[in-house]
């Protein structure tokens, strides 16, 4: 019986949270300065708090950083939130169906738990944790609030970290009899301190990335990627994924290339790259165009053609492979009959006369349409990855505003799609680094992850919700504006409170929408027409 790995982690994360509950209960965590809130492990430290004295001399630099912070903080605020307006829109307008976007445990930013992040996202995390809340503790103490420990927040694996600033000197106390001992400039300077520090780390990174480091690659020629392998092949070891690199001894390095070859016998060989590994299959395959699938409302599904079956004569032309299709429609014209025989698998060969339609995919070419999709290649489905330009795209992204957008969901965007989540094992297959060798991709890999995650994560905390540090600020900014309108520190307290609660409950809201939206739209479609 096999184990699946959410399984197996729930069963660990159980085994941690049980561990953690008998320690506190035991009065264990509390000996060496640690807490628990239920399976999350707070472990504070006072080692460090005097580096955070020493770095907060510079008052003038970190005063000019929290200033600029603030700016970055709101403009970040206003791009955020309107692409929550925005997404609800799209949202309201035109529901999608759920992908795995929407799964559980894809809307948390844990490596690993996400399966859009992988382990280099690690790195990325924990970069971001320590210059954010680094950055809040040196400005605390540059503004005299003390901070009483730093420290990591533990779920099993390190989900966070901290600077434990005074709360009561930050912030005033709760019951509002003992007011925070600066002032709310200093206060909001604090507060966008840990935002700025990840919108710098992230155009470091990503400014390395986009810039020299993407240069150094350059694609190796060998396009060719197996998509799909048919499932009696599958037991020969070929796979997805795999880099095509020659078919019966001839180089392949596009379709064009496939597509020339004859094939002579019952059997083919195929080389192909797997992960950085030459290996060769020999496959027994049979004749014809195999028929993937048949388009409704074309002449193929009008003449009940069944996919599944092969195409092996087109007007007494014989057709042995994909490419001997491809080859006769090229010659085909649009309101031309054509006699297209098949074979199933039980041997029944069946003859269609068939009127073909103008090519829809480009008005511009006149030639006919039969509407299958047929496996490009004997053993299945393969794709000519676009290298060049794909990498030439990538590099282009910084470059407008849009791309800088377009960067947030650059991981969960499929890699035909122009995404990127780094360079996995079968896309480095596809480049060469002109120096480094395989470090040229650790080290690439290691850059976009902190970039990425250190602008997601300084993007996200803009958005004017408590407890984020967008939230605080935004609380700040409220606060001041409803004082322009009333004299009364009650109403005004009043009227800032209510606005702040507004803004965080839409935003929950919001994101809830986002994720459960289209599992609740299709469960109402399902249940209720």
């Amino acid at each position: 019986m096999s184990v699946s790995g959410t399984t197996i982690a729930l069963a660990l994360f159980m085994l941690w949270w049980i561990l953690i509950l008998s320690l506190d209960r035991r009065g264990i965590l509390e000996k060496y300065n640690m807490q628990a809130y239920g399976p999350v492990l707070m472990i504070r430290t006072r080692k460090g708090l005097s580096f955070l004295d020493e770095a907060s001399r510079f008052r003038t630099f970190w005063w000019s950083f929290g200033t600029t912070g603030i700016f970055f903080m709101l403009a970040g605020m206003l791009v955020i939130f309107g692409l929550v307006i925005i997404s609800d829109f799209f949202m309201l307008t035109n529901m999608p169906a759920p992908t795995v976007v929407n799964e559980p445990r894809n809307w948390l930013l844990i490596p690993g738990v996400n399966e859009f992040i992988p382990a280099w996202g690690w790195l990325g995390l924990l970069v971001t944790l320590i210059v954010h809340e680094l950055a809040h503790g040196i400005l605390a103490r540059r503004e005299g609030i003390k901070v009483k420990s730093m420290g990591l927040l533990l779920a099993l694996i390190p989900i966070g970290a901290f600077a434990e600033p005074d709360e009561e000197e930050l912030f005033g106390s709760k019951d509002g009899n003992k007011p925070s001992i600066i002032s709310s400039e200093a206060r909001n300077r604090i507060l966008a301190a840990g935002v700025m520090s990840n919108f710098i780390v992230a155009a470091i990174a990503l400014a390395l990335f986009f810039g020299p480091v993407l240069s150094v690659f350059a694609p190796t020629g060998n396009n060719v990627v197996i998509t799909e392998v048919l499932d009696q092949f599958k037991e020969s070891g070929i796979k997805e994924e795999m880099v095509v690199t020659a078919i019966n001894g001839v180089s392949v390095r596009s379709l064009d290339d496939i597509f020339s070859i004859k094939e002579n016998g019952d059997t083919i060989t195929v080389d192909v790259l797997d992960r950085g590994v030459m290996r060769e299959f020999t496959l027994r395959v049979v004749e014809g165009a195999l028929i993937k699938d048949v388009l409704d409302g074309y002449p193929a599904s009008t003449a009940k053609i069944e996919p599944g079956s092969r195409i092996i004569r087109m007007n007494n032309v014989v057709i042995h492979d994909a490419g001997d299709f491809y080859d006769f429609m090229e010659d085909t014209k649009p309101e031309e009959t054509v006699s297209v025989t098949t074979v199933d698998d039980s041997g029944r060969e069946e003859t269609f006369e068939v009127k073909l339609i103008q090519y829809p995919y480009s008005e511009k070419e006149e030639k006919g349409f039969l509407g299958v999709v047929v496996y490009n290649v004997p053993f299945g489905m393969v794709w000519e990855f676009p290298a060049e330009t794909y990498l030439s795209n990538l590099k282009k992204l910084p470059g407008s505003f849009f791309g800088w957008i377009l960067l947030m969901a650059l991981p969960v965007i499929p890699v035909t799609q122009g995404g990127f989540g780094g360079f996995g094992d079968w896309l480095m297959q596809l480049y060469t680094p002109s120096i480094g060798g395989i470090w040229a991709f650790y080290v690439a890999n290691a850059l976009f992850w902190i970039g990425w995650i250190n602008f997601y994560a300084g993007l996200f905390n803009c958005l004017p919700a408590v407890p984020l540090d967008g939230g605080y600020v935004f609380r700040e900014m409220a606060n001041k504006l409803t004082g322009l309108f009333t004299s009364n520190p009650e109403r005004q307290k009043k009227i800032t409170d209510t606005l702040t609660l507004g803004f965080a409950l839409f935003i929950l809201a919001s994101i809830i929408f986002m994720l459960v939206g289209p599992y609740l739209v299709r469960y109402l479609r399902l249940n209720f027409g």
